[in-house]
């Protein structure tokens, strides 16, 4: 009778495996047709594409190259010049090896980890810790060396979350004894979860193993294309919504595993709150007497708690990056479309008046037939400045990585009065003209838009129409350079359990045919950048589309050209003579050698990592409580603005500290006096 039951085990599991590479074996076919008929620049299925897809599925798979060893790629090495026979003849059989490779990986490294609860570390130095900027880590040898990596890993995070709890050295030192045991145990378990959230997610890692492999293939396309399974859409589009009630919290996970702010969500509770800012760390969630630990739990938990309808009001405990805890209470809001996400400011100094609005995204409701979002919040804020007599306006688009290019559209057109604003192309090179949906224009006096390393797709749409019509400064650092477009399709419309794409199917160009892509816009105003030289933009990722021009088919009348020599000479001289510019350039010289490029080696004790730590922690201090002896701005709300914060005192104080932020931030400050420059040269 045993053999029986064993008999039917084995049937069942030989079942299970077989429906499961059957489902991944349709998903494979699906994205390989979509991406072959769909994408702009589809790439030839040869040699090229295997070594492209295999690498990346590899770095998927382990990326910090802590878990798979040199011998198992002995086992890998044949894939990466078959993949492409594989995905023309639809075989997916090639996925197993990796699946059980992985997971015995895995099962090492968690007895190990689990094994250093029982085993006294040694802190005196006798490992080091190495940083380099030009040499990836290394796959390792064989298990003892995997050991040694992990146990000098538990060691450093055990000293490093010792450092975050006590204030000085001194304390440390005193009080490390008492505290490493107990610390140790929950390092571990930390470390544990990691590779516990591979195995226990739906699926396990055979799932986890399946998607690095989809993925890979769709990032070998180009950066910005990726699949999503059901999940992953499911919370992308709940998050891109509107009129729903929530804290307007995009929550992530980071590589250390923490729970993060990917996003946060204009017009939100957070977002009008203020308090919490993308990046910052959200180390617990607590609503009423219930407290959502985040440290060891999945991001679909953690969208449970967030949208459980019987928690109101939430407490977010979370960690900012100089390390500093802060508890920001938020209540869930329903996101109106009527509810406007921006607010215009205006801005004083020699008696002259400019307003000021700060874009941190071209959002829309795409629920909405009239596709309400961005550009109409943007008009009623124009009116209500243009009631306080502003002579010119300053529009922010830092960090602001894009959106709608409806919305974009639709904003372009309040400044010029009729042609085109770029052009669209095809992987055909089929071109479409988008011109202005509207005659006329609602605000013709002078504009300085601001961008940075981190404006993006729709932000370089309307920057570029601007620069091309002469209708406004550009002022600040290169844009990031992202001249494509993504739409969201299902890899089967009858089997949605394949899961979906995002895939990029347009590139734009500006309306004089000039590619934006890995160029970006070019300021015509350049000043110093804290991020210069950190390489992080469009051309630097693997696999970008490069960046090409066409002939447009339309003319565009441009306005009469802007005297910049003559606005960049006075800039530069301001510029040359602010320390507070001066402070800039001095700190980004000190993050490319401290963080983005630095090679360091110490030995593992508590003086060295408390020394490291300090160093980095007093970098994000320096900038963040860098003092502006430059500027000199009155920053004032308008009359309308002031008569709807009368009626909240929380608003009242998030719209002083933003307002004081204004006031203190030097690159607004240089804006405006470019404007007024470009004014007095006018008149």
């Amino acid at each position: 009778m045993k053999y029986f039951y064993l008999g039917c085990f084995l049937l069942l599991n030989y079942l299970a495996v077989a429906q499961s590479n059957t489902l991944f074996n349709s998903q494979l076919k699906s994205l390989h047709n979509i991406y072959k008929e769909l994408h702009f620049a589809g790439k030839p299925v040869d040699d090229s594409l295997s070594v492209g897809v295999y690498h990346l599925f590899i770095n998927n798979l382990d990326e910090d190259q802590n878990l798979l060893r040199i011998d198992d790629f002995k086992t890998f090495s044949s894939d990466s010049l078959n993949i492409d026979n594989y995905l023309e003849a639809s075989n997916s059989d090639f996925i197993d090896k990796y699946v059980d490779i992985l997971t015995s990986r895995i099962e090492e490294t968690k007895d190990y980890i689990a094994s250093l609860s029982k085993v006294k570390l040694d802190y005196t130095g006798k490992d080091t810790i190495h940083y380099s900027s030009h040499k990836k880590h290394y796959y390792k040898q064989n298990k003892k060396a995997s050991e040694l990596y992990w146990n000098k890993i538990i060691k450093y995070e055990v000293i490093k979350t010792i450092i975050e709890e006590d204030s000085t050295l001194q304390l440390i030192q005193s009080n490390f004894s008492k505290k490493e045991e107990g610390i140790k145990n929950v390092v571990i378990e930390k470390e544990l979860c990691k590779l516990n959230e591979i195995t226990n997610q739906k699926g396990g890692v055979e799932s986890f193993v399946k998607e690095c492999f989809l993925k890979a293939y769709c990032a070998y396309q180009d950066p910005h294309s990726t699949y999503f399974n059901n999940a992953e859409r499911d919370l992308f589009h709940h998050y891109l919504g509107t009129n729903q009630l929530t804290y307007g919290i995009l929550p992530s996970k980071n590589k250390d595993n923490d729970l993060v702010v990917e996003q946060i969500i204009p017009g939100s509770s957070a977002f009008k709150n203020g308090e919490i800012e993308e990046d910052d760390v959200i180390k617990s969630i607590t609503s009423g007497q219930i407290t959502l630990e985040t440290y060891c739990i999945s991001i679909n938990e953690v969208d449970k708690f967030l949208n459980d309808d019987s928690h109101k009001v939430a407490t977010f405990k979370i960690k900012k990056r100089d390390g500093t805890i802060k508890e920001v209470k938020l209540a869930k809001t329903i996101m109106k479309s009527d509810d406007n996400s921006i607010t215009g400011f205006v801005l004083k100094s020699d008696e002259e008046a400019f307003g000021y609005i700060k874009i941190p995204s071209f959002y829309t409701d795409f629920d909405s037939p009239r596709g309400i979002g961005l550009s109409q919040d943007f008009s009623k804020e124009l009116y209500k400045l243009q009631k306080e007599n502003i002579k010119g306006l300053i529009i922010d688009l830092r960090f602001n990585g894009g959106g709608s290019i409806h919305e974009a559209t639709n904003l372009s057109g309040m400044f010029i009065d009729k042609g085109p604003i770029a052009i669209e192309s095809d992987r055909y090179s089929n071109q479409f003209t988008i011109r202005d949906p509207n005659r006329g224009s609602l605000f013709t006096k002078p504009v300085a838009i601001m961008i940075n390393e981190s404006s993006a797709s729709a932000s370089e749409f309307f920057s570029g129409a601007m620069q091309d019509y002469n209708r406004a400064l550009i002022v600040g650092s290169n844009s990031f350079g992202k001249g494509t477009a993504q739409v969201i399709l299902p890899l089967d419309t009858l089997d949605l359990t394949q899961g979906y794409t995002k895939i990029t199917f347009e590139k734009f160009y500006r309306a004089t045919g000039k590619g934006v892509q890995q160029k970006g816009i070019v300021p015509d105003i350049q000043l110093p950048s804290l991020y210069e030289n950190f390489n992080m933009d469009e051309k630097s990722n693997d696999f970008s589309i490069p960046n090409d021009d066409i002939t447009p088919t339309l003319a565009l009348r441009p306005l009469k050209k802007l005297p910049i020599e003559h606005l960049t000479g006075l800039s530069k001289n301001r510029v040359e003579h602010s320390e507070d510019f001066k402070k800039i350039k001095e700190l980004n010289q000190v993050l490319l050698r401290e963080i983005i490029y630095k090679n360091k080696t110490y030995a593992l004790t508590i003086d060295n990592v408390f020394e490291d730590i300090e160093q980095l922690n007093n970098l994000y201090k320096s900038f963040q409580d860098m003092d502006t002896t430059d500027v000199e701005l009155e920053v004032e709300n308008t009359k309308s603005t002031i008569e709807v914060l009368q009626y909240s005192e929380d608003m009242q104080l998030i719209n002083e500290d933003i307002m004081n932020n204004i006031s203190h931030d030097i690159y607004i400050s240089e804006s405006f006096n470019i404007l007024k420059d470009l004014i007095n040269k006018l008149n």
